[in-house]
């Protein structure tokens, strides 16, 4: 790796090295595969347009975080009410303040409401609300230690971060592999050693 990094958290830190782990660590509702060139159900198994400014969402029922927590409708709307509130100290805000409202239906269905039409609405659920434990971080004070113990839905879970020793990362073994399971943990384990001296980086 290049540059080192304490967190583990795309909300806090937009280091292009801390984001090649949180894309094995947190996982958004849905991804666009850039092969066959489609979008793809992640931690939504099904989703729809009911207007220009409203998507529907079937969540997975059969998904945990890292640490044994169930995963539904509550986290998706906790993770983007947390991202958009005024208060809130999230890096590159206007990723998210496109979302008026999540609006809970039942404990696996959701709407995204858009305050107004959004072109690349998409997009931006694709590749920048990763969805958060809502138990575990809402009681955390100082939010941006939620990246340092990880807790995801990803094919990794995080095991240690230090500045001197690196990151190391281990295959999560219940995480969903089967309906839909889109992305794969190809290594049981992975150790990431940061680069201190710059010219070696460069070189």
């Amino acid at each position: 790796l290049f540059r080192s990094f304490n967190v583990l958290d795309s909300y806090t830190i937009g280091h292009e090295e801390s984001n090649t782990f949180n894309r094995t660590i947190y996982q958004h509702l849905i991804a666009y595969d850039e092969y066959k060139k489609k979008w793809v159900p992640i931690l939504a198994k099904d989703f729809r347009r009911i207007n220009p400014t409203t998507l529907e969402f079937d969540l997975r029922e059969n998904v945990k975080f890292h640490n044994g927590n169930p995963f539904n409708a509550d986290d998706v709307k906790y993770t983007a009410d947390w991202a958009t509130a005024p208060e809130s100290k999230v890096v590159f805000k206007d990723r998210y303040t496109w979302i008026k409202q999540v609006e809970i239906l039942n404990p696996y269905k959701i709407r995204i409401h858009s305050r107004e039409p959004f072109s690349t609405d998409l997009g931006a659920l694709a590749y920048r609300l990763r969805i958060y434990d809502k138990e575990t971080h809402e009681p955390l004070q100082d939010k941006s230690d939620y990246g340092r113990i990880g807790i995801g839905t990803g094919p990794y879970k995080l095991i240690s971060l230090d500045r001197n020793k690196g990151v190391v990362v281990e295959k999560f073994d219940e995480y969903f592999n089967g309906d839909g399971g889109y992305f794969r943990a190809p290594a049981k384990r992975v150790h990431g050693l940061f680069i201190p001296d710059r010219q070696t980086r460069i070189a």
